[in-house]
């Protein structure tokens, strides 16, 4: 019974986070990536920082909903829950690629 009510939460947030996975406007997702490895290759070698961003955007992909993904090619100021999940975005990402 306890196996069963793991999976079937697993599912259900599962399903919770395909519901939330945007798309980035035509271009917007290479725009970022551009603009973050940029960024990012002033402090890091540069592989480390192509590795960096890709994970970033999709991530970024993942987390947000399309209008959002919108929003930070326009250069929107995200708001406090939307800081959140991009601070742990750059953490998870800067685990996995700069070490």
């Amino acid at each position: 019974m306890k196996k069963t009510l793991s999976f079937g939460v697993l599912a259900l947030q599962a399903c919770a986070f395909l519901a939330v996975a945007g798309e980035w406007p035509q271009g917007g997702g290479e725009k970022f990536n551009r603009e973050c490895v940029a960024s990012a290759a002033a402090q890091v070698p540069q592989d480390k920082a192509v590795a960096y961003c890709q994970c970033s955007t999709g991530m970024m992909q993942e987390a947000f909903t399309s209008q959002q993904l919108v929003a930070v090619t326009e250069g929107r100021k995200p708001t406090e829950d939307e800081l959140a999940v991009l601070t742990d975005i750059s953490r998870s990402c800067a685990r996995e690629t700069l070490q």
